[in-house]
């Protein structure tokens, strides 16, 4: 059940886990003005049956944006192992790289705190305590949470999805370029509700963050023409399809 687990994390990575269409109020604290830009909810099916669930909020701060994602187990994928992952991350608004992240990841009896941050060329691990630092030759990286934003506000400013995808996703031990392929448009329907998205496959080779990491098994995604965020995603591993929808009562245009 562990494979589960690391499926509901899929869904942060094909890059805007949100859907754009009501914007929320700004919230005031003491420190600084925050602006909640979305506040979503994602299915995860394997196969038919249900097996999680994953909430996003983007909030504009003022030294940059800030990803706050959880994921959990429902049904009896939570009776059998149980998760409460929760992620946060912080990039610049230039899409330049990100600032810092946390992970809170609860599976089972599987417990690991992850803090990262980049200062200048350098990125600073700390891994439950076990702190390691190490040079960058690219100043464009991302974590897994802000790496999607990074590709999809990137084509929301205007830019090519290849130039959009053109940075490295970071993790403890290494940096990965992803691979993005285009597709072309189609229409799908939720609901009564026709969407048009444009198609991509999705390639980002690092272990435990992509299940999908072979030629044959890419993820699928569908990204809303218009806005760009993620509609749905198809998710073929050796285990079985994984489905990831965006909640139908977040589709009201």
């Amino acid at each position: 059940m562990k494979k589960v687990s690391i499926l509901l994390l899929i869904i942060l990575i094909t890059e805007s886990v949100i859907f754009p269409y009501n914007i929320h109020p700004q919230e005031k604290s003491e420190n600084n003005i925050k602006k909640i830009i979305f506040n979503r909810h994602y299915s995860v099916k394997f196969g038919v049956i249900p097996v999680g669930t994953v909430s996003v909020t983007l909030i504009e701060e003022d030294d940059g944006y800030t990803v706050n994602a959880t994921a959990k187990t429902i049904g009896v994928a939570d009776v059998i192992y149980p998760v409460r992952d929760n992620f946060v991350s912080t990039f610049k608004k230039d899409l330049s790289s990100f600032i810092r992240a946390k992970y809170t990841i609860r599976e089972g009896s599987y417990k690991r705190d992850d803090e990262f941050e980049l200062k200048d060329d350098e990125f600073i691990c700390n891994r439950n305590g076990n702190i390691t630092k190490r040079r960058l030759q690219s100043k464009r990286v991302f974590d897994m949470v802000s790496s999607h934003f990074a590709f999809v506000m990137g084509m929301r400013a205007g830019k090519d999805y290849r130039e959009s995808a053109d940075f490295l996703v970071i993790d403890c031990k290494k940096e990965i370029k992803p691979e993005v392929d285009y597709y072309g448009e189609s229409v799908i329907k939720r609901g009564e509700i026709e969407i048009k998205v444009h198609q991509y496959s999705l390639m980002l080779p690092v272990k435990g963050i992509l299940l999908a990491r072979e030629e044959d098994k890419k993820v699928y995604i569908l990204l809303d023409q218009s806005e760009k965020w993620l509609i749905y995603a198809y998710v073929p591993t050796k285990w079985g399809n994984i489905h990831i929808a965006v909640s139908y009562t977040h589709l009201t245009l």
